[in-house]
């Protein structure tokens, strides 16, 4: 079964419906983000840190990086993944999780979420350290691992088999709607950091920054999108080749 490297991009439009399945949720979890960066942005003023490190900064650049990983810390390990999984749950057609056990799904697997997802940065990190191309391999083939314990309650290590066996499959197609969403966050945030510029550096500032939040939100939506037609289109092959 031929999959045409454009096929995720088609159902692209479905992350506005991921978004809107749980609007009080959603607009929650922006203004989670919104308060944590403007907190990371407090504290890197106190600590005399530069709002904009130049490129060749690269001591600024690292203890802005670890500081704002610190702040978001309960962003990235917390409430987004709280919010996939309940996401996720009310789209029946695609999921596995039912609408009324997802809360107890999600304390049973978030302990093994967190594990999974440290192991895949650690790693990766690693492998960037060694070189760019064994950190890419080792994000493209396993990255979607923590996904998998998530949203179907996997164990890490069956869940990095299933990880490395539908990218075998699909990362074509895969790796191209990444760098299309990617893309889109992006080019989007550059071009409301120009237009929200003119209105002064304060009211521009955090006008910026709820758009950029609401950008990430955006993402792990279209992520979200991403990885539940990875999943019908891997099933679909293996029932094609079985047939």
């Amino acid at each position: 079964m031929r999959i045409s490297l454009f096929e995720p991009l088609r159902s692209l439009s479905k992350t506005k419906f991921l978004l809107l399945i749980h609007p009080a949720r959603t607009l929650g979890l922006v203004t989670i983000a919104v308060l944590l960066s403007i907190c990371a942005a407090y504290l890197a003023g106190r600590l005399g840190l530069p709002d904009r490190p130049q490129p060749d900064d690269l001591s600024g650049l690292f203890q802005l990086g670890l500081l704002n990983l610190a702040v978001l810390f309960p962003l990235e390990l917390y409430f987004i993944p709280r919010w996939l999984l309940a996401t996720d749950a009310f789209t029946p057609e695609e999921s596995r999780n039912s609408k009324e056990t997802w809360k107890k799904l999600f304390e049973d697997r978030w302990g093994r979420f967190f594990l999974a997802r440290i192991l895949v940065l650690l790693v990766s990190s690693i492998g960037f350290m060694f070189c760019i191309v064994p950190g890419f391999l080792i994000l493209l083939y396993f990255g979607w691992t923590p996904w998998r314990v998530l949203l179907q309650g996997e164990t890490i290590q069956t869940a990095a088999k299933g990880s490395v066996r539908t990218m075998a499959f699909l990362w074509p197609q895969v790796s191209m709607a990444v760098v299309v969403i990617l893309l889109i966050v992006f080019a989007s945030n550059d071009l409301a950091s120009r237009v929200f510029s003119q209105l002064g550096r304060g009211p521009g500032w955090h006008a910026s920054n709820v758009f950029a939040q609401f950008t990430i939100v955006w993402m792990n939506a279209a992520m979200l999108m991403l990885y539940q037609w990875m999943e019908s289109a891997f099933a679909k092959i293996t029932v094609g080749g079985n047939g």
